[in-house]
């Protein structure tokens, strides 16, 4: 067994204090190259029509129905790789604002931003670098349909996937810290690198927002826009489903295949 003091620290202090840096990435910049991989085949998944081949190909991962129909409902996109067939790999993405359950903060998004979260690589399948040949034709796809960045975060105490992030270009923004001790009801948060309300919001004070479960959770104020330096960045609308193309004329790039069923 791999020994991981990282992991080890995680596990022992995640009960009290967590630390999670959020990434943006610039659709713009280009990314690294990546070694072909021919025995992966990545789908993209979107709309109810497409729900029930989603609900198949993540079930083996490890989602519930449930889970799975909730967030198809509220438009999600989500990325399946598959191994020689076998599910090995997802990411989702989420055009709206989203709750970020490990902080329990409400995170929200800028105008042509969209909001990666919930990536997995299942652990027959780790060490493949198969977290970057997934999210490839994500990011080709949004970049298509008019995004112009993603935003992600990651315990700080993940080392695999934080380093994941630096290497695909990814500039981290904000580290926040969240600590709960024994009695607290609800965590305390800060942030290192920008202004907390720059980027979240507490649920509880507006209007209705859902997590990715579809729990409705009442209330997220709506807040001032977010800044950079002294650059205001207004708050997010929808990507429509088509988006101006449909999933199936997406060609996906080399090095892995991708389709798109109707």
């Amino acid at each position: 067994m791999r020994y991981d003091p990282w992991n080890i620290l995680r596990r022992l202090t995640d009960s009290y204090i967590r630390a999670y840096c959020v990434f943006e990435a610039d659709l713009s910049q280009p990314r690294p190259a990546l070694p072909p991989n021919p025995d992966l085949v990545v789908r993209l998944f979107r709309g109810d029509e497409q729900l029930q081949s989603a609900t198949e190909a993540l079930i083996p991962a490890g989602l519930t129905a449930e889970d799975v129909s909730a967030r198809m409902h509220k438009g999600d996109l989500v990325a399946v790789g598959f191994v020689n067939g076998t599910p090995a790999a997802y990411t989702w993405t989420r055009f709206g604002s989203t709750l970020a359950k490990e902080i329990e903060l409400v995170i929200r998004p800028r105008n042509h931003e969209a909001i990666q979260y919930d990536s997995l690589v299942l652990k027959p399948f780790r060490r493949h670098r198969l977290q970057f040949a997934v999210a490839a034709p994500v990011l080709d796809y949004l970049q298509q349909a008019g995004c112009t960045s993603t935003l992600s975060w990651v315990n700080l105490l993940n080392r695999p996937s934080y380093k994941n992030q630096c290497k695909w270009g990814k500039k981290r923004i904000m580290t926040v810290i969240s600590l709960r001790l024994p009695g607290m009801k609800h965590r305390w948060n800060t942030a290192l690198g920008a202004r907390m309300a720059s980027l979240f919001t507490k649920p509880g004070l507006g209007r209705l927002v859902e997590s990715d479960t579809g729990q409705v959770l009442r209330g997220v104020a709506e807040g001032p826009a977010r800044r950079t330096g002294n650059l205001q960045r207004p708050r997010s609308k929808p990507v429509p489903n088509s988006a101006g193309m449909q999933l199936a004329d997406f060609i996906a790039p080399k090095p892995c295949r991708a389709c798109w069923p109707f």
